[in-house]
């Protein structure tokens, strides 16, 4: 782990990025619905550094990352824990199609510098990440691998069930990274909807051997946009019989002072280390 910790510092650095620390225990997350948060004196142990780093970018409107201690409660399995490690950046002027270059050149410099190739082996095959990586819609992939279309998933309550059960054990087949991308607004988060389709969002997911490694959006800056998602959290969190998050007052601040055009992405360390190590688990 502490090499490929080394590895990702010096390739971000090397691409003119500024490396943050931004704290762990923070007064109020981003209020997602699905996830479950480790509540203690004088905040919340952060889920991620999204809200924390998107201030700093609001600030002072450079390039950044970080590689830190991220908290999900419940979370526990192969390839879960409930304390992990978070490689989390944000490029200024980009949108997701720039990040999506940025990870491939970040996953090829790996293995170039750990294997002196340009693949890597995962459970007795060969992953190839210098090839064109396989690149699907969410609707292209819930029409042909479930016969669905993605918005008839969301009214009849599947979309997770046909994500899971269809879509994703389908890259388990692929021997290069997948990216799945364009989700459903619904499914938006906290990233830009396309100027040319409202009704989908900039986002995607990267899988390797069908394990999911990274998630990215096309930030969206707007501070209105940005409380009117966080208004929906906050509902489907007190549908869900969850409890009530505070809000963020310095991130609408830092909102309104202006968040630069970025694209951001967040990687899980202990699994991208897993698939490097071509371990089952992490």
């Amino acid at each position: 782990m502490s090499e490929i910790t080394a590895l990702l510092k010096e390739f971000f650095i090397a691409y003119g990025f500024d490396e943050v620390v931004t704290p762990e225990i923070i007064p109020a997350p981003v209020p997602e619905p699905h996830i479950d948060l480790f509540q203690i004196e004088g905040g919340y142990r952060r889920p991620s550094p999204e809200i924390e780093m998107k201030i700093h970018l609001s600030e002072h409107k450079r390039s950044i990352f970080q590689i830190g201690k991220c908290f999900r409660k419940e979370e526990v399995g192969k390839h879960h824990k409930e304390e992990f490690t978070m490689l989390e950046w944000y490029q200024v002027g980009a949108d997701y199609n720039d990040t999506l270059l940025i990870t491939q050149k970040l996953l090829l410099f790996l293995a170039e510098k750990l294997y002196k190739s340009s693949s890597i082996r995962y459970k007795n095959r060969t992953i190839e990440l210098a090839t064109d990586w396989s690149i699907f819609t969410v609707k292209d992939a819930f029409l042909k691998l479930a016969n669905i279309a993605p918005e008839t998933a969301i009214l009849e309550n599947r979309f997770e069930e046909i994500l899971v059960d269809y879509v994703e054990p389908a890259f388990l087949l692929e021997e290069r990274p997948v990216i799945l991308k364009n989700y459903p607004a619904k499914f938006a988060a906290l990233a830009k909807l396309k100027d040319s389709d409202k009704t989908v969002a900039e986002r995607w997911e990267l899988y390797i051997a069908g394990i999911e490694l990274a998630n990215t959006y096309s930030e969206l800056t707007d501070p209105e946009e940005n409380r009117s998602r966080f208004a929906k959290f906050a509902e489907e969190r007190k549908e869900l019989q969850k409890e009530t998050i505070p809000t963020s007052d310095a991130f609408f601040a830092a909102l309104h002072k202006g968040m630069p055009k970025s694209s951001g992405c967040a990687m899980g360390v202990d699994r991208l280390a897993m698939i490097l190590n071509n371990q089952n688990t992490i």
